[in-house]
């Protein structure tokens, strides 16, 4: 827990080096990365039945700690559960967020060296939302495009192709996966989307946790409806190699962030 929730400074990172579960009884628990392709054992995070109900997206490093920030949804108001309030509650961002049905953290969007946000509206429309660098604000938001609601899940976690800007990857109800291979600039911030195939709705859901493997690049995770957990590790190019099964029981989460 200290180690997503609290951290030292040091050189920017923006990426994961954990998987967050959220059980049937609204219990989290983590897992980091081995840099091996492997995750550890699980660790309990929180209370039991703690987060029930509620709304979580883990994002990408928000400041220079190198690991993920935890947020929550609460009544419309956007909550950083790794910074605390003098109070001891988590960090306040603003209001009106339940408007987006889909809000997650790739990693640094517009190339300034912060990790950015990404939120999508119930029309479709994607915007981007610009870190402060430390993880207690979001600057202005900046429209990305209309016609994302083509797809049933939206995740990602660092750099997928190997140039050192962020990607993301998209999931369309047919099962077909695109990357969204990053620009580096915050007005335009994909390129055209490339097919890297088709089956990808085999999986009930895709969770990025960053580089698994200690190659420098992210890699995705996929868990079916047996609860089987595979690793799809990147293969430099914005594709993946192989899957390769690395757990089962997973279908206890309700969530994977």
């Amino acid at each position: 827990m200290a180690s997503l929730f609290a951290g030292a400074g040091g050189n920017p990172h923006l990426d994961k080096s954990d998987l967050i579960g959220l059980d049937t009884h609204g219990t989290l628990y983590y897992y980091y990365v081995q840099n091996n392709g492997q995750l550890s054992t699980r660790q309990k995070m929180s209370a039991d039945g703690g987060f029930a109900g509620a709304r979580l997206f883990f994002a990408s490093s928000l400041d220079k700690n190198d690991r993920g920030d935890v947020f929550q949804i609460h009544q419309g108001g956007l909550y950083n559960h790794e910074h605390r309030t003098d109070s001891g509650g988590p960090a306040f961002l603003g209001p009106g967020w339940d408007s987006y049905p889909t809000v997650f953290g790739p990693g640094d969007l517009d190339n300034d060296g912060r990790g950015d946000r990404l939120a999508r509206d119930a029309g479709g429309t994607l915007y981007l939302y610009p870190g402060d660098g430390a993880g207690y604000r979001v600057g202005g938001r900046i429209r990305v495009g209309a016609g994302w609601n083509a797809y049933n899940a939206l995740v990602g976690a660092g750099d997928l192709t190997g140039d050192g800007l962020t990607d993301i990857v998209a999931r369309t109800p047919g099962g077909t996966l695109y990357l969204y291979a990053g620009t580096g600039t915050a007005t335009a911030p994909f390129k055209p989307p490339v097919n890297l195939g088709s089956g990808w709705n085999a999986y009930q859901r895709l969770a990025a946790p960053g580089d698994i493997d200690g190659d420098g690049r992210a890699d995705l995770l996929a868990t079916d409806a047996r609860g089987d957990l595979y690793r799809y590790l990147s293969d430099g190019t914005g594709g993946f190699t192989p899957r390769v099964k690395i757990g089962n029981g997973w279908n206890t989460y309700t969530g994977l962030l």
